[in-house]
């Protein structure tokens, strides 16, 4: 299992541009729960105002290397293009909910 998170644009055009393993099943992208306005900002989290979105992307067991290289090829793709908005990528994340 992986999580995309980002801006809702970034996380679609990363889901697209990724040549993600045969059958993998994702999530519908869902707004993230982040700290309330005015609280402590942890590194990574989104500037304040910004919404951002994840998705789940899960694949059979085994697929697991499949699915990390395909994420990693994609995001050097996108760094190489030097464009868009941020997104984040986590493999095994620890939580989901």
């Amino acid at each position: 299992m992986a999580a995309v998170t980002g801006p809702p644009e970034a996380v679609e055009g990363f889901l697209a541009a990724a040549a993600l393993p045969p059958t993998p099943r994702s999530s519908a992208p869902c707004r993230c729960p982040w700290c309330a306005p005015g609280g402590a900002r942890r590194p990574g989290d989104p500037p304040p105002g910004e919404q951002w979105e994840r998705a789940l992307v899960r694949v059979p067991p085994g697929s697991g290397a499949t699915l990390a290289a395909a994420l990693k090829q994609a995001r050097a793709s996108r760094l190489a293009r030097g464009g868009g908005d941020p997104v984040r990528v986590r493999v095994d994340p620890p939580d989901i909910g």
